[in-house]
């Protein structure tokens, strides 16, 4: 074989072996979960005398018994279930999304087994203090409060209050000492036992643990990576809140006014992930308090939303210049939902305007790649005429490009320039809330691969569902390449790697596309129709 025939096949044959790692870097699959892991810090904790504890095991993941009482919190973005038995929140609906996942449209709903803002005190020597009593009551459709007492002597009034337009939580702690001595505490603000995606049935790959220090640098731990009870996950030093970021939902929570000390996250058994702001040691004096207000946002992965409700959270979901770009086709997509109110339709008339927006390139290279095919004839006699002299051969073919005027390169411009627009509403739409849930013709979620058809078993890299998108992306391209090469490989070998790339490349694509949301699939697929439409009309004209 020709050294280029070999070329081809070894370059098809590493795309296939780096295919699954570049599906893993794209967040597409990810590996199985680690058997063990040794969660490290992302630094020492500083300025600290203290020797800070974890609660222990018969505190944290004991049974918590069932509520005696529960009282609803609710406004337009949220309604909150508080339990007595635990003090926090034990249940989050968000009104404005829906659940599927059971085939019934009903609000979205996230539940927690030992609930969001538990509070805690612990003891100097590193001691977590037991509660022994609970008290909830119920202020007004949006506020609440919580008496919690101590068995060292130390009170808990724990405040709730809902803001009105945003799906965030404020929460007052105050941690009073009524006894005659001073006490030493390490506030610490749990989050227990939440499983934002699992219960819903999204994807686990994209589930990790952040947080943000205040020099603005973001810390991140997938879920996978997190340890246990014992080896938690800890973030140490000045940091401005801690989130659990889900494929389109996230926890947040940030004291209001300055950082805290630390942050540590841990899984159980069961799969969920805990979690806990700790503050600066404090020193209660006799008869006095210490307050800590926090933030708490339960809502979509939005920066517009995120930083409204908290300054710094919207850095939870920005990043990048194709983050940036994305934020743009993400606008132009919502404004031409708005006018045709389905996102299937949406994303073609999105398609069609980039390629407007490209034209003018577009056909300049689509005439380079008909000069290229009017100088295949050529090419061929010059290969025969030198085929004993390669550098001769390339020296001649470079002069015939110049005196005709033709760019042997041109060709690939189209597909360079919709790289950028491709990766960018890659990331867009594999995370738009906007999408989740939106359907079009047989498409039930444009944000999830197509599922055309389900079989009755699985088949390897297939899964045990046929998608129809990838399939008709194939056919389009197979199509594409036949008008491109109908000339270009009229007169080459069977055997020459241009024409066994024409046969190759469709292929490679739709194992590259066969798992990407359905959106995305439909975004190419649209593109390769319009290009080979406008192939085709350029080679009725030649």
């Amino acid at each position: 074989m020709e050294k280029r025939t070999v070329l081809a096949i070894a370059i098809t044959a590493g795309f296939l072996l780096i295919y699954p790692f570049l599906l893993e870097k794209m967040g597409i699959v990810s590996r199985p979960p680690l058997k063990s892991s040794t969660p490290v810090s992302s630094e020492p904790v500083k300025n600290s005398s203290v020797n800070l504890s974890l609660p222990s095991a018969s505190l944290i993941e004991e049974k918590i018994p069932a509520p005696a009482k529960t009282i609803t919190l609710e406004q337009d973005w949220l309604k909150l279930t508080i339990a007595d038995s635990a003090g926090g929140v034990t249940q989050a609906e968000l009104p404005r999304y829906r659940d599927f996942s059971n085939g019934q449209d009903e609000p979205l709903r996230f539940f927690w087994s030992r609930g969001i803002g538990l509070g805690w005190a612990q003891d100097q020597p590193g001691e977590i203090q037991p509660k022994i009593s609970v008290k909830l009551e119920e202020l007004s459709r949006k506020t609440a409060l919580a008496q919690s007492r101590f068995a060292s002597g130390v009170e808990l009034d724990q405040s709730y209050q809902l803001r009105e337009g945003q799906p965030a939580l404020e929460m007052a702690f105050t941690w009073k000492n009524p006894t005659a001595r001073p006490i030493s505490i390490h506030p610490a603000i749990w989050m227990g036992g939440e499983t934002v995606d699992f219960a819903h049935k999204e994807d686990a790959r994209l589930v990790e643990c952040t947080v943000l220090e205040e020099t603005g640098k973001i810390l991140h731990r997938p879920f996978h990576q997190l340890g246990t009870l014992e080896k938690p996950v800890r973030f140490a030093g000045g940091l401005s809140w801690l989130a659990l970021k889900g494929k389109y939902f996230s926890i947040v929570m940030a004291p209001a006014a300055g950082t805290a000390q630390e942050a540590l996250f841990y899984r159980t058994s069961r799969g969920e992930i805990r979690s806990a702001l700790v503050m600066a040691p404090q020193e209660i004096p006799a008869g006095g308090e210490v307050r800590q207000n926090v933030i708490v946002y339960i809502g979509p992965n939005n920066s517009e939303i995120l930083g409204a409700a908290h300054r710094g959270m919207e850095k939870l979901v920005a990043g990048g210049i194709m983050a940036a770009i994305g934020q743009i086709l993400l606008s132009i997509l919502n404004g031409i939902h708005s006018v045709v109110r389905n996102y299937g339709l949406a994303i073609i008339l999105l398609t069609l305007l980039v390629n407007l927006c490209l034209f003018p390139l577009t056909a300049k290279s689509m005439k380079s790649m008909k000069g290229l095919q009017q100088l295949q004839p050529k090419i061929q006699k010059l290969k025969e005429t030198h085929k004993n002299s390669p550098e001769k051969m390339n020296q001649e073919t470079l002069k015939l490009y110049r005196e005709h005027k033709v760019n042997p390169l041109g060709g690939c411009l189209p597909m360079v320039l919709q790289m950028p627009v491709f990766i960018a509403l890659y990331q867009t739409l594999v995370r738009s809330v906007e999408l989740r849930g939106a359907d079009f013709l047989w498409i039930r979620d444009l944000s999830a691969p197509d599922s055309f058809w389900r079989l009755p078993w699985g088949i390897p890299f297939i899964g045990s569902h046929v998608n129809l998108l990838p399939l008709l992306m194939i056919a389009a391209m197979v199509w594409q390449q036949k008008l491109s090469a109908k000339k270009t490989t009229a007169t080459l070998s069977p055997n020459d790697p241009q024409k066994m790339m024409a046969t190759i490349m469709p292929v490679m694509f739709g194992v590259l596309f066969y798992h990407l949301p359905a959106g995305l699939v439909l975004y190419w697929l649209t593109n390769t129709l319009i290009m080979a439409t406008y192939q085709s009309q350029l080679m009725r004209t030649a």
